[in-house]
């Protein structure tokens, strides 16, 4: 799945962008190395939409197959108190980097340094996601949390 960020909010540094996310799904429990499950076709149709790779394992097996989504990313881990506030009455998919992460390369992409510590998805219908990004917004703008944090809506599209 292809999901160019269409909307993107940080409360930390504004360079620190994400043009894109990707997702690719594998059969396997565990994967030992993500590059060799790719195809060049797949690492050849990411450049064409994204500059920047933050690409790694993830614990949570659900889906998130809803076409439009928020994310959060944060560069460190959410207190209970914070993924209150975060997930307050919407569909939520929490996650973090599997253990011992290792960031995915791709030779052609900038590199960011470190994965996020804590990830959230919010699936959404298609065209509820704009008031769902600004209420995503709202919430981390209107309490103390960590800076680095960001929040993009995407759209996405199926590459086979």
């Amino acid at each position: 799945m292809q999901n160019p960020v269409h909307s993107f909010w940080t409360n930390g540094d504004a360079t620190e962008t994400i043009d894109g996310i990707v997702e690719v799904w594998f059969d396997d429990a565990v994967v030992s190395s993500p590059e060799d499950h790719t195809s060049m076709a797949q690492q050849d149709d990411e450049v064409s939409f994204i500059r920047t790779l933050t690409a790694f394992t993830v614990t949570n097996r659900n889906s998130y197959d809803a076409m439009e989504k928020v994310w959060l990313l944060s560069p460190g881990p959410l207190s209970a108190g914070e993924m209150a506030v975060l997930t307050a009455g919407d569909d939520v998919i929490a996650t973090a980097p599997e253990e011992g992460i290792r960031l995915m390369k791709r030779p052609r992409l900038l590199q960011e340094p470190t994965a996020p510590a804590s990830l959230l998805v919010y699936p959404a219908p298609v065209g509820d996601t704009a008031a769902l990004f600004n209420a995503v917004v709202d919430r981390v703008a209107g309490a103390s949390m960590n800076t680095g944090i960001r929040v993009m809506k995407t759209v996405s599209r199926r590459v086979r």
